[in-house]
This record gives structure tokens, C-alpha cells and sequence, in this order.
């Protein structure tokens, strides 16, 4: 019995709770550009966040257990997995989310929505096994992280009876940004066993100095691409309120990049993850705000 407890308890930590909270996020953020619809939310976290994203997230998670091992020490999952659970038990887990997500995708929503879906899944665990060595590679591991979120954000919004208006499909190109920032970003942590792996990474091709300056200046760009939304009249001022929290943030972030981004690689990535979160939270709360109480 303990021993079960102690595999449930991994195979909640497989699903990755800390980059879950950007996929609900942008459910959320999704939701908040249409009508809002609290059945269609709860159904979209727990069959696009939970099922979906998590089971890519269980698989991926194993699979890097041993490169984890010698790049982030101080993870507790990755000291005990190998030994609490299999490979088989991880891929199950995965299979068993990805069927339900796809089952509620249909029944509750559309064959549209179940389609991309599908493609979103698809990615996911091409990612997870590496296919065509996607991983150990500079811009395909990038858009391989960037196209199944990408493809979340666009089933939740689809979901809900949304259509790609220009103002909305402005909402996209701001999602991508964010999510390329943040893989960019989170890419500084993985410098030294990339390395060691002999991965072609950005990170590697480009040297840890100048990738983590290069980020450092493009931390800024989803933020600046929103005010210029905001000065020409296609994104609500209220979400100028957001940037009392933001720019602190990143201004913080940046730095650590621009002055030894090796060293500050743990708080980096934190701050990365912190970063869309607290991004996609605070516009989803302001554009629902705005349109219960406005």
C-alpha cells in the first residue's frame, strides 16, 4: 500500500504541476477573449491541461529522468523514479490521459477541437521520444515545445464558439512570443549537460554569454508587442494595471541573464516559469474583469 501511495504520488509529479499552471493559463487567458463560459473552462483544464498537456508531460519527464539526474540534482522525482516506477507505468499513464483527453474533446466539444487536439498530443510525444533527435536540436526542440501549447491556447479559444478575428489573432501572435520567451528561456538551465551531451541546442551553438543576453533583450518582446496593441486600440488599457508586476519581473530576470546566466540558472528558469504565468493570470482576471464589471 505504501508502496502504491508512493508511485501515485510520482505519477502526480510526472505530470509536471509547475508548467501546468501556464496551460491553465491559457485556457484561461483563451476563455477571457470570448463569451465566458465556466462549464467550457473546467472541461478545457481538466481534458486540455490535465489529460492532454500532463500525459505529454509524464512521458517527457521520464524519459529526461537520467539526463535530470545530472543537470538538476535537486529534484526529488528524479532521485527516485527509476526506482518507484516503469517505463511502463509512466507510458500508461501518458496513454490513459491522452485517451480521456480526446474522449472529452468529442463528447463535450467538437471533431475540430478533437483534431487539434490530436495534432497537440502528437507533438507531445514525438517530443517525449526525441523523434528525429528533435530534442538535441536548436530550432526544431524550440517549436516542438512552442506548437502543442500554441495548439492548447487555439482548442480552448475554438472550443467556446471563437472565431480568428484580427484583434484575436493578435491575442495569438502574443501567445507564441510568450511561449517561445519562455523556452528560450528555460533552455539556460540544460547549458551543461546539453553540452555534455554534444546536443546542437541554441544554447549550445551560441555559447551561454551570448544566448543569455540575447534573451535577456528579447524577455521584453511579448510585453512591448502588448503596449503597441494597447497604444493602437486593439488590447483594453486596463491591462496596463499588469505592468506594475511585469516589468519588475522581467527587469529582474533579465539581469540575471545579462550577468552570469550560468550561475543564476536556477532562479532564471523559475523566474521564466513565474513569469507567463503571472502574465496569462493577471490578463485573463483583467479582461474578465472588464467585461463583468465595465
Amino acid at each position: 500500500m505504501s508502496l502504491l501511495l508512493k508511485k501515485i504520488g510520482i505519477s502526480l509529479l510526472l505530470l509536471r504541476p509547475d508548467v501546468l499552471s501556464f496551460g491553465f493559463g491559457l485556457v484561461f487567458l483563451a476563455t477571457a477573449l470570448d463569451d465566458i463560459n465556466l462549464r467550457a473552462i473546467l472541461l478545457l483544464l481538466l481534458f486540455g491541461v490535465i489529460c492532454l498537456y500532463g500525459g505529454s508531460n509524464t512521458l517527457d519527464e521520464f524519459n529526461d529522468s537520467l539526463l535530470d539526474q545530472l543537470n538538476r540534482t535537486n529534484r526529488i522525482i528524479h532521485t527516485t523514479i527509476n526506482y518507484r516506477i516503469s517505463k511502463r507505468w509512466a507510458f500508461s499513464q501518458s496513454i490513459i490521459l491522452f485517451i480521456l483527453a480526446m474522449v472529452g474533446f468529442f463528447y463535450f466539444f467538437s471533431i475540430v477541437v478533437s483534431i487539434i487536439g490530436l495534432i497537440a498530443g502528437l507533438f507531445g510525444i514525438s517530443y517525449a521520444f526525441s523523434v528525429f533527435n528533435i530534442k538535441s536540436r536548436g530550432i526544431p526542440r524550440v517549436l516542438w515545445n512552442v506548437i502543442p501549447l500554441t495548439l492548447l491556447f487555439v482548442l480552448s479559444f475554438i472550443a467556446q464558439g471563437g472565431v480568428f478575428n484580427f484583434k484575436n489573432t493578435l491575442w495569438l501572435i502574443f501567445v507564441i512570443l510568450s511561449l517561445f520567451v519562455v523556452v528560450l528561456v528555460n533552455d539556460i538551465k540544460d547549458f551543461v549537460s546539453e553540452k555534455k551531451f554534444g546536443w546542437n541546442t541554441l544554447v549550445v551553438q551560441l555559447g551561454i554569454e551570448r544566448y543569455g543576453k540575447l534573451i535577456g533583450y528579447l524577455n521584453f518582446l511579448p510585453l512591448l508587442f502588448v503596449f503597441v496593441c494597447i497604444l493602437l486600440g486593439y488590447f483594453s488599457r486596463i491591462l496596463l494595471l499588469s505592468f506594475i508586476l511585469l516589468i519588475p519581473l522581467k527587469t529582474k530576470a533579465s539581469i540575471l541573464m545579462l550577468n552570469n546566466p550560468l550561475k543564476n540558472k536556477k532562479q532564471i528558469a523559475l523566474l521564466g516559469l513565474t513569469d507567463i504565468s503571472l502574465t496569462l493570470y493577471l490578463f485573463s482576471f483583467l479582461l474578465y474583469f472588464s467585461k463583468i464589471i465595465l
